[in-house]
């Protein structure tokens, strides 16, 4: 009994589809994009998003045209043009998410028009407010932050999402960017501490080392220069750029000789 109405509807879905014209213009674009024939495939998606606005398709083809734009032909602002028309006309749709990140993204990674990334990312929390990757969008917006040089918000940002993301994946990291904003602010007491908060809370987290080189850091700005020597020591042979200890070494050595402790 339960089967019948499920059977009705993928009838009629797949009457609906074959009655509606766009469906072969876009199995054309797909199968262009398939071959990577680019032209093609933005041709008979751009026909189906246009001419056939009504189609169940429209979206999809929007969001296959703006990825094609964005990721293959670089071309940022057509890219730009498809993200925000899927928005726009098709507010509800399976790709609205994705294709309101991807515009943000672009403006982030590409533009690097930071303040036009954080209104992009902040639509997205405004509009899907319970979407499961809204704490990648929120770290996105940290960063964008960051960037500018507003290191006070961009702390704001980063624990935010400790408050309301506590199970994510990205908790570590933000532990150690809160450190590492803190300490480009120079509340290296702060600092020093969440750095050691890092280490302690996720002792397997790649951000150790770093973790380990931020409390040097700070140790140096706040005189405790053979401390800071020791902590350097110990990352020997263990942090990614030995050229970069090795410099901290000698300069904090040289410190020590010059003071005469």
């Amino acid at each position: 009994m339960i089967l019948r109405p499920l059977l009705c509807i993928l009838l009629f879905t797949l009457i609906s589809c074959s009655q509606d014209p766009s469906q072969k213009i876009f199995q054309k674009a797909e199968a262009a994009l398939d071959e990577k024939r680019y032209a093609e495939a933005v041709e008979n998606y751009r026909k189906v998003a246009v001419e056939y606005k009504e189609s169940i398709l429209a979206p999809r083809a929007l969001y296959r045209l703006g990825m094609i734009y964005f990721h293959v032909l670089r071309d940022y602002q057509k890219a730009i043009g498809a993200f925000v028309e899927l928005g726009h006309s098709f507010p509800d749709s399976i790709f609205a998410f994705d294709a309101g990140k991807s515009l943000a993204d672009i403006y982030f990674e590409k533009l690097e028009d930071f303040n036009a990334a954080v209104v992009e990312y902040q639509k997205l929390i405004r509009m899907f407010p319970s979407h499961p990757g809204l704490d990648a969008v929120r770290y996105r917006i940290a960063q964008c932050y960051s960037k500018m040089g507003d290191l006070y918000q961009a702390e704001i940002e980063y624990r935010s999402i400790l408050k309301n993301y506590p199970a994510s994946s990205l908790v570590p990291e933000v532990h150690y960017q809160i450190a590492s904003t803190l300490y480009l602010q120079g509340k290296t007491e702060e600092a020093r501490t969440a750095y050691e908060e890092t280490i302690e809370k996720f002792p397997n987290s790649p951000f150790i080392v770093d973790a380990e080189m931020g409390i040097a850091n700070c140790l140096e700005e706040e005189g405790e220069l053979r401390e800071a020597l020791s902590r350097l020591e110990g990352l020997k042979g263990r942090y990614p750029q030995p050229d970069i200890v090795r410099h901290k070494i000698d300069r904090i050595t040289a410190r020590i000789k010059k003071r005469g402790l």
